[in-house]
């Protein structure tokens, strides 16, 4: 079984999870593997764009940093 200090949890082998910091996690036998379900932007203009995390929906949203209400665009990510 797999112990979580995330979630204070015991879990058997084969058992997948979300975490609510958007990590999808899996007991396996060996050891416990945790991915981020993040796509974090990586390409996009810095300076006048900024990348907001939304914990819910697990996603990143850029936005221009004058006018929050209108994306920017986004040419690489990592996730």
């Amino acid at each position: 079984r797999c112990f979580s200090t995330v979630t204070r949890w015991l879990y058997h082998f084969g058992v997948v999870w979300k975490t609510k910091d958007c990590f999808r996690c899996e007991c396996q036998p060996r050891a416990m593997i945790c991915c981020s379900l993040v796509f974090r932007p990586t390409n996009y203009d810095r300076e006048n764009c900024i990348a907001l995390f939304h914990r819910k929906s697990c996603s990143m949203r850029v936005v221009w940093k004058s006018d929050p209400q209108e994306p920017c665009n986004v040419f690489a990510g990592v996730g």
